[in-house]
């Protein structure tokens, strides 16, 4: 819950920024930041010293969640298209494509797409991550430990100390790992939408 007040200053800091100061419309940090996400998540595995050797004995746990959460996503994103149209299709899987991800993903459409569609996928990803938060205890009582993991991206992060207060420690290494490939597939599921 913390770590979601932190983003919501942060976010707030940057609008109070940007319009306080005259700041080039033509300034674009996204590449930049970026990067330093990406060098983030490789600091996030190279700090568990253990992680190859476990990552070398696969449950079948560790690779169905990613692809349940994936398959998830489509799923809501052809329904939400098909019942409230208001983008295009291609639009909707952006705003999906994020996992949970806000911060990446909207530094990487951010110039690229619309300032609305960032703000969707901004607030969308944002939401997905508080219901996680909030939700965490109910969630994992009534659909179980893997539900809670299989939400999004985010498992490997911010709702890590969340979904570990609920889960044991081989399902806080799952949620550790899924939201690790989840956030690496996000670059690359972007990449291929904006392209």
């Amino acid at each position: 819950m913390k770590e979601s007040l932190y983003s919501l200053i942060s976010l707030g800091l940057g609008i109070y920024f940007a319009s306080s100061w005259e700041v080039s419309t033509k300034l674009n940090f996204g590449y930049q930041i970026l990067l330093c996400m990406l060098v983030l998540i490789g600091v996030n595995l190279g700090m568990d010293q253990d992680i190859w050797a476990k990552l070398s004995k696969p449950s079948p746990k560790m690779l169905i969640l990613p692809i349940g959460t994936l398959v998830g996503t489509v799923l809501g994103v052809i329904l939400l298209w098909y019942f409230a149209p208001i983008y295009n299709l291609k639009e909707y899987f952006l705003v999906g494509s994020a996992l949970g991800y806000y911060s990446l993903a909207s530094s990487m459409m951010s110039g690229v797409v619309s300032k609305e569609l960032v703000l969707a996928v901004f607030f969308t990803n944002l939401f997905r991550e508080l219901l996680v938060m909030i939700f965490a205890g109910p969630i994992s009582r009534i659909f179980g430990n893997l539900a809670l993991i299989n939400i999004s991206a985010s498992a490997s992060d911010s709702c890590l100390p969340v979904i570990s207060q609920y889960t044991d420690q081989k399902d806080s290494f799952v949620a550790l790992l899924h939201g690790v490939v989840l956030s690496s597939l996000v670059p690359i599921f972007i990449s291929l939408l904006i392209n």
